[in-house]
């Protein structure tokens, strides 16, 4: 009951913003983003994954323009830190932020709301999708500043 309270606190929140702060995101539902959660076969799956994409890359950039502003991301022991390195990918539009996709390597992935609020230095995201992650009230709050973001997506988000 707490996660629904947590949900409906932030969609309250968004709803009734002031227009100066922001354009606000809509809410989208999961089927609506299957080209983003299914569309993209690469991941970082830890910290040096994470750390390889930073490196720039001209063939891989090339290649595989879309790594530059779409990234999926989560690990076990995912944190601020790791969400500080993340920002470092200044053209990102779309990020994802959840568990591992494997069951044995999920767990004790945790972003306070410190952690949150390094999102407002991507100029460009569009879409966050939050996906089974622990979320405070002061999370939420965080992720309602992002004035840039359209469309946030929250599946299996926990409220704390």
């Amino acid at each position: 009951m707490k996660r629904l309270s947590l949900i409906l606190s932030l969609a309250a929140f968004l709803a009734f913003r002031p227009a100066a702060a922001g354009a606000q995101p809509s809410v989208l539902l999961p089927n609506e983003l299957y080209w983003f959660t299914q569309g993209i076969s690469q991941e970082p799956r830890d910290r040096k994954g994470l750390a390889d994409l930073l490196v720039p890359n001209p063939t891989r950039d090339a290649a595989q323009p879309w790594l530059a502003t779409t990234l999926i991301v989560g690990w076990p022991g995912f944190s601020d830190a790791d969400l500080k390195d993340v920002v470092r990918m200044k053209k990102l539009t779309h990020l994802w932020i959840r568990q591992s996709p494997e069951p044995a390597k999920r767990g004790n992935c945790y972003v306070t709301a410190t952690g949150w609020s390094q999102l407002r230095q991507l100029p460009d995201l569009r879409v966050l999708g939050i996906s089974d992650a622990a979320l405070s009230e002061d999370a939420f709050a965080e992720i309602g500043k992002l004035t840039g973001a359209h469309d946030l997506l929250c599946n299996h988000a926990a409220g704390q």
